[in-house]
């Protein structure tokens, strides 16, 4: 269940709740992040990455924001395509 798949109020529910724990997260001095969705397929990132920077309710000059696609990848290994496209420290998954 990708973010194309669950109901639009479900997914932005989603992205206001993670929003605000980055922003309380960005008010501490010297810290970054940076916020990787990985989707399905290629075609499905394309779709995705425009959503997210349409509706995350953060001033994305602070923020790295970015959908990356993972075809033909079990479930489980979809963590392993967001932690190598990842470029922090600690990396924190969250699942839908």
């Amino acid at each position: 269940e990708n973010v194309l798949l669950a109901g639009d109020e479900r997914a932005l529910r989603m992205l206001r709740s993670l929003a605000a724990q980055i922003e309380q997260l960005l008010a501490r001095p010297g810290i970054s992040a940076e916020v990787i969705v990985v989707a399905d397929s290629a075609d499905d990132a394309e779709q995705v990455e425009p959503m997210l920077r349409e509706h995350f309710p953060i001033d994305l000059a602070s923020l790295s924001l970015r959908a990356v696609g993972a075809g033909g990848v079990k479930y489980h290994e979809k963590k392993n395509v967001g932690a190598a496209a990842a470029s922090g420290d600690v990396i924190v998954f969250l699942d839908s």
